[in-house]
């Protein structure tokens, strides 16, 4: 604590805790072994709440997404494939099922707070399987059509798995692994 600070310090003293496993972090907030913690899972928010204390989202967050190759045969390589794809998943839904609501749906690739986020981008495409299916017809995939999703190891695989059941029901038949 600096006494010439030019704002007056709130505490007098700070000590950080270096706890690598988000269960751990948790059960130290719960507990009130911490005042705060960083990094926990989404599914624990109600527990911290229950328990008295409060969760506070980052607006920086990440952004969630599945990249493309185009650059060899494939449906990808059409646009109005592509837009169906983001017509067919409704995030809204995976963020208030799975995510408790904390976030909102990406509408680029740079986050909330990154340099180049473009706020006239704000609005998400719209959960509408129905365009999705049309343009899928209108690209040449009437039936739809197969695609693999490599998922890496640290990712929370079930939005994934929600994003290939909304995918499914307009045709498209994903394989994550």
């Amino acid at each position: 604590r600096n006494p010439k600070a030019w704002r007056a310090a709130k505490f007098d003293e700070l000590a950080f805790v270096g706890l690598p496993d988000a269960t751990t972090r948790m059960q130290a907030l719960v507990s009130r072994q911490v005042d705060a913690a960083l990094d926990l899972r989404v599914e624990d928010g109600s527990f911290v709440t229950d328990s008295g204390g409060r969760v506070e989202p980052f607006a920086t967050g990440n952004v969630e997404s599945l990249q493309f190759v185009t650059a060899k045969k494939s449906p990808l390589q059409d646009q109005r494939v592509r837009q169906a794809l983001n017509y067919a998943v409704n995030k809204q839904a995976i963020i208030d099922g799975l995510l408790h609501g904390y976030t909102k749906p990406a509408t680029q690739y740079a986050s909330r707070a990154a340099f180049g986020f473009d706020p006239a981008l704000a609005v998400p495409y719209p959960y509408d399987p129905a365009k999705a299916k049309a343009l899928l017809a209108e690209a040449g995939y009437p039936n739809g059509f197969d695609f693999p999703v490599e998922l890496m190891n640290s990712v929370d695989s079930a939005p994934y798995e929600q994003l290939a059941a909304d995918l499914r029901a307009v045709g498209v038949r994903v394989t994550l692994s």
